[in-house]
């Protein structure tokens, strides 16, 4: 049933025209999936978004969707909210590209649209959390956290009288850029048995 506020199941007809993060064009609501996609939501959801319908503003800043347009031509893809880990966080009904500057090296990179689809469809991410680091810094955190475990291993392995164990260790501080460490374990594994 249709009134003069909108469509009284989704709220979303009361929503004026709203402009596409993606395109940045005003749309009317009728040429964006929304409709259809709150009305699903609220099927799969204890938690109504037809509050949100009312004040543009939410819209056009608190959740991610993309115009029918944007959709079509690949600029955004389709979310698919039953699968997301949503808490406080935004609900997604379609990701794109968003802009980011690393939190580590400063530079600026892109949180992808299908990374996104990943971190919170796949992974479960809260859809409250970003990207922070670019693939390059993310991916020299993880390789740092690799080689703690491994030296931690290590030295909780270690035999001081092994001259194998001692180069070992040194192997991990010379890979974790730790030069003088490395230097300290080989000096101390010569004259020691293998």
């Amino acid at each position: 049933m249709v009134s003069d506020r909108g469509n009284e199941q989704t709220g979303v007809g009361s929503v004026g025209p709203l402009t596409c993060p993606v395109c940045h064009q005003r749309r009317r609501i009728e040429d964006t999936p929304l409709e259809t996609m709150i009305s699903e939501w609220n099927r799969w959801q204890s938690t109504d978004l037809t509050r949100f319908s009312t004040d543009v503003c939410e819209w056009d800043g608190f959740h991610n969707w993309a115009c029918a347009e944007c959709i079509e031509t690949g600029r955004a893809i389709v979310a698919q909210p039953d699968r997301l880990n949503v808490s406080m966080g935004p609900v997604h009904f379609a990701y794109f590209d968003r802009q980011r500057q690393c939190a580590e090296c400063q530079q600026p990179f892109v949180f992808s649209a299908h990374e996104q689809k990943y971190w919170y469809e796949t992974l479960q991410f809260m859809t409250r959390s970003t990207a922070k680091h670019c693939k390059r810094c993310r991916r020299n955190r993880r390789r740092r956290k690799t080689l703690q475990k491994q030296l931690q291993a290590a030295l909780d392995a270690l035999r001081p009288d092994d001259g194998d164990s001692l180069r070992q260790v040194a192997a991990i501080y010379e890979d974790m850029g730790c030069i003088k460490k490395a230097a300290e374990y080989l000096a101390r594994s010569k004259n020691k048995k293998d």
